[in-house]
């Protein structure tokens, strides 16, 4: 059993719902784990969606697993 520490979302009312999903591919990218790893954060990779998860931008897919 995992417990949840942390967690990102894009609001289905983003104001900029593009630049949420760009940030959110930085974060989720090699690139962006290397970044939380120099600043101590050990990222979950890939990111695990929550059972009700919908509507994940398909350019995340590659970063993002399904329960």
């Amino acid at each position: 059993r995992r417990v949840l520490f942390r967690s990102i979302t894009i609001m289905n009312n983003a104001p900029d719902k593009q630049l949420a999903t760009d940030f959110l591919q930085l974060l989720l990218s090699p690139q962006g784990v290397q970044i939380s790893q120099n600043n101590f954060i050990e990222p979950i990779t890939p990111a695990e969606a929550t059972p009700n998860s919908t509507n994940i931008p398909s350019v995340l897919n590659p970063y993002v697993v399904m329960p």
